[in-house]
């Protein structure tokens, strides 16, 4: 499989997701390339950001210094400024905010077929069980299907609701498969990656 990018840390109230993606990191010895907007690390096979929402993380919010979920701010047909609940602020347009800015700029500078977007089911307005769910083509259903195995969560193909502006809708107008992983919020940083840390090691 070609090169995957992870995404964790969208979410400053889920920082098990970036515990984990920093814990990978070290034990896939990536480098640091770059770290404005937040730290982007490399290797041959893998990429990951552990902190797309440096600020939301630093500071125990859902949305970053403006507010603005990142998760509802990509720059996709579907974005709509219409916002019934505050943690879902999709911001004053797509790819408004620099952290979104800068995360679409390295995806298009690497044409990644995959990426795993890691969360936890920690909700605002919808509650979700541990899963991961896939939004993607065939081609990379049977690699989908295989760490949902490992990680010994289920696979679904809906959420459940509509996600404006979403990572996962960029990914499908962009013919990019999209994991996202909704792991246990109930666990620690370090029980999320004893539980979760080795299926995940590429």
């Amino acid at each position: 499989m070609s090169k995957t990018l992870i995404i964790a840390g969208t979410h400053g109230q889920e920082p098990q997701s970036s515990f984990v993606a920093r814990k990978l990191i070290e034990v896939c010895g990536l480098k640091l390339r770059s770290s404005e907007h937040f730290d982007f690390y490399t290797s041959d096979k893998l990429d990951i950001i552990p902190d797309l929402n440096r600020y939301g993380l630093e500071h125990a919010t859902r949305g970053n210094i403006n507010g603005v979920d990142l998760n509802r701010n990509m720059p996709v047909s579907n974005w709509s400024s219409e916002c019934s609940n505050p943690g879902y602020y999709p911001g004053t347009a797509p790819a408004s905010e620099p952290e979104t800015k800068a995360l679409v700029k390295i995806l298009e500078a690497n044409n990644y077929p995959v990426i795993i977007s890691i969360h936890t089911n920690h909700f605002v307005a919808n509650a979700n069980e541990p899963q991961l769910n896939y939004d993607g083509s065939e081609r990379s259903l049977e690699f989908a299907q295989s760490l949902a195995d490992r990680l010994e969560l289920p696979l679904t193909r809906d959420i459940g609701y509509p996600t404006p502006g979403s990572l996962g809708t960029y990914c499908m107008e962009n013919n990019i498969d999209c994991m996202t992983l909704e792991l246990d919020d109930n666990l620690s940083n370090e029980e999320t990656w004893s539980r979760y840390g080795k299926s995940l090691r590429f």
